[in-house]
């Protein structure tokens, strides 16, 4: 996250850019000791409760405290004995008490003898992991009426556009993935690109430089040959949700020309087991000149990438008797700890109806906008509160009515299931319309408002 920060005598404003996330707080903090009562030292010498730092309503914290500026007699607060204390080395006994923390603890609503501290109140959003994963098969680049130039550079267009607008507030990685028969060492060709902040120059560098893979012979679509750099690109990251989003335009293989069906199976189990360590994945079927995946084949590929159920690509077919004798799908389903025939995937009929995107690449405002809706909606609608140097700062729940939060300049209410709510002292969530509002693509700005009496330090 980037904090704006800008500070102000007695408290501090700090603006926390989240898509125009910002948030204000004073955090005030008591001194035990009274305005002037830090540990060793006070103001004015002993005198009836009225020297400054002196005896009070509220016993001091400090020590042993010795009154300054003061003989046997009146000190300059004023005539009398002072109340509590170690004697002072003037004569008279001195005001103050035992603690040794000079700044004290938070109080709510601090009268005039507390001071305003300088805080930060941030409350982070979870910044969420895309590795956009680009098939550059030759077929990308076949040209058509629709398409003269190919699909791949529309479709890098637009996936760049998205990039740019959301690099501030989504960690982006890329790849392309492509291979040929013919050359040895070169299946997968995986050209990638680290997932980071801020990743525009460095993916729009990347992908603008790879060109049409046809007189290379990079025909092949190797997707299960990279998705271990994939989930190792992402495991890096560490923090947030992970996602793939995962474009091709044709069936997968294993740089063989083999048997797609053993590809897709392999493909299906791989993008489960990602699902089942955390990490989603958004099928997108880009229309090319010569696209050969089927429906049935993307469907199974975004119901494996969200963990639903997921039907069988070509039902009537036998994953096992087809694939047994191909080495690598034969080493990826001993791997897998499946039974003998079993396959590497796990079916169940009927499967579910997870979105599968089928973007046009000849419309580039309509490419644009369905990327730009499903990247938007990895926004986490979830935010915690981070700590003040190293202390911890929470928000006092019996005092939430003061709390305001607006989304584009909008308030929205409190609300379990509708609104926002505190999950605990430290964790805020939108709910319902308004954690849907916050995803929408054309959100940019949430506000959180807490004012001074409801936030404690700690």
């Amino acid at each position: 996250m980037r904090a704006l920060r800008k500070s102000f005598s007695g408290c501090a404003l700090l603006m926390v850019g989240f898509l125009g996330l910002t948030g204000e707080a004073c955090v005030k903090i008591a001194n035990d000791a009274g305005s002037g009562g830090k540990t060793g030292t006070m103001t004015g010498g002993a005198g009836p409760g009225t020297a400054t730092g002196g005896a009070g309503p509220t016993t001091g914290s400090g020590g042993a405290v010795t009154a300054s500026g003061g003989g046997s007699g009146p000190g300059s607060g004023g005539a009398g004995t002072g109340a509590g204390g170690d004697a002072s080395s003037g004569g008279a006994p001195g005001s103050g008490g035992s603690s040794n923390d000079a700044r004290g603890t938070v109080i709510m609503d601090a009268g005039t003898d507390k001071v305003c501290q300088e805080a930060e109140l941030n409350w982070a959003n979870k910044i969420p992991n895309v590795l956009v994963m680009v098939d550059r098969s030759g077929s990308m680049f076949d040209v058509s009426t629709a398409l003269p130039k190919g699909a791949w550079p529309p479709l890098r267009d637009g996936v760049l556009a998205v990039v740019k607008a959301l690099q501030h507030d989504i960690r982006f990685g890329f790849g392309a993935f492509a291979g040929t028969q013919e050359m040895a060492g070169k299946c997968p060709v995986f050209d990638t690109v680290p997932i980071a902040l801020d990743n525009f120059t460095a993916i729009d560098t990347k992908y603008r430089g790879l060109g049409d893979t046809r007189p290379f012979n990079n025909s092949e679509t190797p997707v299960l040959l990279v998705l271990p750099t994939v989930r190792t690109m992402l495991n890096q990251v560490g923090m947030g949700d992970k996602y793939i989003l995962f474009v091709t335009d044709g069936e997968p293989d294993y740089c063989d020309n083999g048997n797609s069906l053993c590809a897709i199976d392999n493909v299906v189990g791989n993008l489960q087991a990602l699902k089942a360590e955390g990490i989603h994945t958004f099928v997108f079927g880009v229309q090319s000149a010569n696209a050969s995946i089927t429906p049935d084949v993307l469907q199974a590929f975004a119901n494996a990438g969200a963990g639903a159920a997921t039907a069988q690509a070509y039902a009537t077919r036998n994953v096992w008797d087809e694939c047994n004798g191909y080495p690598n799908w034969k080493a990826a389903q001993t791997a897998s700890g499946k039974a003998m025939n079993e396959p590497i995937g796990t079916y169940t009929t009927p499967g579910a109806t997870t979105p599968v995107y089928r973007p046009n690449p000849a419309d580039m405002t309509a490419l644009v906008n369905q990327i730009s809706a499903v990247v938007a909606g990895v926004k986490s609608c979830t935010f915690d509160l981070g700590d003040v140097n190293g202390k911890t700062i929470r928000v006092d729940l019996t005092q939430l009515d003061k709390a305001t939060i607006s989304v584009m300049g909008v308030t929205i209410p409190m609300s379990d299931t509708n609104g926002w709510r505190m999950n605990s002292a430290t964790q805020l969530e939108l709910t319902g319309t308004a954690c849907a509002t916050w995803r929408k693509p054309e959100t940019t700005t949430i506000k959180f408002g807490f004012p001074c009496q409801i936030v404690i330090i700690e």
